[in-house]
């Protein structure tokens, strides 16, 4: 349930069984000592904040079988290095690894379909991300604060988030055949695109085959 073990601060070796089938808002938020977890195969949805600030989790198992991961819940887990996200994998929660600052590499799932706002913002030590083929969401700043220099967006993307990515990216494949790139308001007259941040950087920007309009 609900902020079940939250803030059990001493709290340091979880075993979650196989027939659990879901884990709730918040239901090892601030678990400080907690240092590796794994999800069993039978997790379905993982709840909003449900490691949220997990500050010494280090490694964090998904056996397969979660289609969701919540909002922000991963978030503010300044120690985890790594983490496999499983094939079954659809959406991935708005700031669900924000502030993830050790987090050197992730590997997004073929199934994966959405991208949620601010997903891997500040994931400083992210270099590099390959965007799957059937994402069709990217998410507001989704990719803002990390450190990647090079992106390709797929055929299925329809939608892009403004600042969707960070200032440090210099070249950009658009494959994209029917997105649509939002835009928001930052004050009067003022708008940002998904490219906002790296405007200024971009040298190099390929527009693949297939593609009738940007």
């Amino acid at each position: 349930g609900s902020n079940t073990f939250g803030h059990c601060y001493a709290l340091k070796d979880v075993v979650l069984s196989d027939g659990l089938n879901s884990i709730g808002s918040a239901a090892f938020a601030a678990c400080r000592e907690l240092e590796k977890i794994v999800i069993p195969n039978s997790v379905e949805v993982m709840g909003e904040r449900a490691f949220s600030s997990c500050t010494a989790l280090v490694d964090v198992t998904l056996s397969g079988g979660q289609t969701e991961l919540g909002a922000y819940v991963f978030e503010n887990c300044t120690s985890l290095t790594t983490t496999c996200l499983p094939n079954s994998l659809t959406e991935i929660g708005e700031n669900a690894f924000y502030r993830c600052s050790r987090l050197k590499s992730i590997v997004l799932p073929d199934s994966l379909v959405k991208i949620g706002n601010r997903a891997f913002t500040n994931c400083d030590e992210i270099i590099s991300i390959e965007i799957p083929n059937n994402v069709e969401i990217i998410g507001e700043a989704a990719f803002g604060g990390t450190n990647i220099t090079s992106v390709t967006i797929p055929s299925t993307v329809q939608e892009i988030g403004a600042s969707a990515f960070p200032a440090t990216l210099t070249s950009v494949v658009w494959n994209a055949q029917n997105c649509a790139p939002t835009t928001w308001t930052y004050s009067y007259n003022s708008y940002y695109g998904p490219f906002a941040y790296s405007a200024e950087n971009i040298t190099s920007f390929t527009i693949g085959d297939g593609v009738e309009y940007i």
